[in-house]
């Protein structure tokens, strides 16, 4: 690692840190931030290159950079964002972090805005949206208006404010994770920084890693309505041509949302220097700038060295997914899994625990918990999965019946997304209620009392899982479906300590995971 500007700023509140891996035109952020509202003296820039790269692009405003390090990465070696997060977390000397888009465009009043946020609450991790302009009219960057960026091209401003924090139904895929991210140092250091897996190398995932392992840790996510950062078109901006980590298909790291789902808080990769400092090392240390950059681990990052790799470096199991109320996890090469909420196995009483079983592959592990389940609760999941797909299908006939002019109108390409992306989550809520009618069954954990609240999504799962209590198919409950964040609020706030268990799908929680974070930790059964 070299530096090029290192900071003489013992106690700054806050240090902002941007990222280049030699790509980036424009680091007008930089020339925003001049102008702020704040005396300069309470903050600090933190430029982190990941590879040997002197920008002309920063030279343009190196007096407003505090600290300008070049970790001098191999040139074959794909970028990872959260090698950098991790090494502007070790340089910073700021309360608060801020990690950012290094060309977007920001008010006088965002430092402002951000030291305010943390004034009232310290309990916060803080995200702030973007507005995204697709005309090509400011490129290269001429310093446009910010009504320029809000006006024709804007794909997401939504009478002046993002169209993300207007989003009732999936929020979590329509807000700009990457946009803006604060939260303080220490809470940073504490879950071990940003998360250095293979999964995370390349275009997938920015710092919401870190969100979701602070939210897990306590922390609340916030969003700030009145302050936004605004981004305009350049090529390239969507990760073309990058290596691509595993995603849910919108570009949302699965590997994210499992640590979201599983209450995991430290990463599955934890930087050295990050760990040093997390168990009390001075920031100050020389020794520790050396523990940056692990070169092991980035062989392991170099093109021709990626296949076969994946899990390798995983410390422990990491889930992977939910079964028929069985929670798969992988350790390496093998597969194990285990009931959700303690349900004891189903199957013959001298059949050993499900837990003790090592598995190959998942598809021998669900083979194995399908076979644990007795046939009439085998019988019941196949039931509701007919009436559930006959519903749906009638359900899609009659929606391609009213908007056929509109589907017909689109691309072929664009119709399979379309069909593809509704059966995908069609199959989703499927698992989910397998999930669900399984844990319902069997429960055996204390904390499901005699009428536990089912919180569904998608309507047809309601309908039908009602039908099953009705019929006495399935154990009497209440169920309520959560189809967008008001109707999740309200359940969320409904659930008292006095109240039986909240049992709710990894996909509903996944979608409304802020919204669910209030109820009583002790009340929620995630399957």
């Amino acid at each position: 690692m070299r530096f090029l500007r290192k900071s003489t700023k013992p106690h700054p509140d806050l240090s902002f840190i941007f990222l280049d891996w030699s790509v980036r035109e424009s680091f007008h952020i930089l020339d925003y931030l001049s102008r702020q509202t704040i005396d300069r003296d309470r903050f600090e820039v933190i430029v982190i290159e990941y590879y040997s790269r002197v920008s002309e692009a920063i030279r343009k405003y190196e007096e407003h950079v505090d600290t300008w390090a070049l970790l001098e990465m191999p040139e074959d070696a794909y970028y990872h964002k959260h090698q950098m997060y991790n090494a502007g977390l070790a340089l910073s000397h700021g309360r608060i972090l801020a990690i950012g888009d290094s060309d977007a465009m920001v008010r006088e009043t965002l430092v402002e805005s951000i030291l305010c946020a943390f004034s009232h609450d310290q309990n916060i991790v803080l995200h702030i949206d973007q507005f995204r302009n697709h005309s090509e009219d400011m490129y290269p960057f001429n310093f446009p208006s910010f009504d320029k960026v809000l006006g024709d091209g804007c794909v997401n401003n939504v009478n002046g404010k993002t169209s993300g924090l207007r989003d009732t139904i999936d929020p979590l895929h329509t807000r700009n994770y990457g946009a803006c991210m604060c939260a303080l140092r220490e809470d940073l250091i504490s879950i071990g920084g940003a998360d250095e897996h293979i999964d995370y190398l390349g275009h997938i995932c920015g710092p919401y890693d870190m969100t979701f392992r602070l939210i897990n840790s306590g922390r609340r996510e916030i969003w700030l309505e009145d302050e936004f950062t605004y981004h305009t078109w350049h090529p390239g901006q969507a990760g073309d041509g990058n290596y691509l980590g595993p995603h849910d298909g919108r570009h949302m790291s699965t590997t994210a949302l499992r640590a979201l789902l599983s209450g995991r808080v430290p990463p599955l990769v934890e930087n050295n220097a990050i760990r040093q400092l997390r168990l009390g090392a001075s920031s100050q240390d020389e020794v520790l700038f050396e523990k940056i950059v692990d070169f092991d681990r980035v062989n392991l990052w170099r093109k021709n060295n990626l296949s076969g790799i994946a899990r390798s470096e995983c410390q422990g199991a990491q889930f992977i997914e939910s079964f028929r109320g069985a929670r798969i996890s992988q350790d390496k090469q093998r597969f194990t899994a285990e009931w959700i909420a303690e349900i004891s196995t189903c199957r013959h009483k001298s059949d050993p625990p499900l837990s003790v079983h090592s598995f190959s592959s998942i598809s021998e592990a669900k083979k194995t918990i399908s076979e644990y389940l007795p046939f009439g609760l085998r019988l019941r999941i196949r039931l509701f999965a007919m009436l559930a797909l006959v519903w749906r299908l009638t359900g899609f006939l009659w929606q391609a019946a009213r908007t056929d002019r509109r589907v017909l109108s689109l691309r072929p390409g664009k119709i399979s997304d379309h069909i593809g992306r509704g059966l995908k989550e069609r199959v989703l809520h499927s698992s989910d209620a397998a999930n669900l009618i399984v844990l319902l069954v069997t429960r055996r954990s204390e904390a499901i009392h005699s009428k536990p609240l089912v919180v569904v999504l998608g309507k047809g799962d309601a309908l039908i899982m009602r039908l099953f209590i009705w019929l006495r198919l399935l154990p009497t409950a209440t169920v309520v479906e959560a189809k967008d964040r008001d109707s999740a609020r309200q359940v969320a706030a409904s659930v008292t300590e006095g109240d039986g268990a909240v049992l709710l799908s990894g996909n509903a929680y996944v979608r409304f995971y802020s919204d669910f974070a209030v109820c009583p930790r002790n009340k929620v059964v995630i399957v």
